[in-house]
């Protein structure tokens, strides 16, 4: 079994209940309470600008033969700063001074320090889990949409063909790397995207509950 398909297959019943966030299920149905949506918004904004800096990390120690891959994440983020700016204009809120919740604050931290301290497979191996998350989750709310949402570009970004390409890519990477690795390493590459899965969780909860700091 390739190692992208190993790692699915130990946190499948985590990644079905992510799935079933109540989060993504209201987004699909159109249901969201107010502002629940702008709040990810706000806090998705600052997590791909960390983003961007967890990849410079990674391409500073990434092998050569995956430069480019690696490299073509700063433009495609950059591309979604854009996105996000253009959307919050639309619906008017504002992107300016934003606080990271505490659990956007943690989780842009998990990844700054996998990508500085960790191995490349490690730190790659959370990059994996952080797209993939995202393209089954954005995937899975297109396919039980009924009706058009007024958040129809975030959806159909995350879910379209350009985006599942580049999760192949990503994944057929991960599994040639895994294949250089020793069992330890691999283990801890299963541990970092257990624990990857388990902070999009708590992201998605965050946006429907609001999750701020409480002093």
């Amino acid at each position: 079994m390739k190692f992208s398909a190993h790692l699915m297959e130990i946190v499948q019943p985590q990644w079905t209940t992510m799935l079933a966030h109540p989060f993504l299920q209201q987004t699909a149905a159109g249901t969201l309470a107010p502002g629940r949506f702008e709040a990810w918004l706000r806090q998705d904004y600052v997590f791909v600008r960390e983003e961007i800096r967890v990849i410079g990390g990674m391409l500073a120690k990434a092998p050569l033969e995956h430069h480019r891959l690696v490299g073509n994440f700063i433009p495609a983020l950059y591309t979604e700063l854009d996105m996000f700016e253009a959307e919050a204009q639309d619906f008017g809120i504002s992107l300016d001074d934003i606080e990271p919740a505490p659990v956007c604050h943690a989780y842009s931290m998990f990844l700054l320090a996998t990508a500085y301290t960790r191995s490349f497979a490690e730190s790659f191996t959370v990059l994996y889990g952080v797209e993939k998350a995202y393209f089954d989750s954005w995937t899975q709310v297109k396919q039980q949409q009924t009706q058009p949402s007024p958040y129809q570009r975030f959806i159909d970004h995350w879910s379209g063909n350009a985006f599942a390409g580049a999760m192949q890519e990503v994944a057929q990477a991960l599994d040639t790397l895994a294949q250089a690795c020793g069992n330890a390493e691999r283990t801890r590459m299963q541990e970092l995207f257990r624990l990857t899965l388990r902070y999009e969780y708590l992201f998605w909860d965050m946006a429907l509950t609001g999750g701020t700091w409480p002093v």
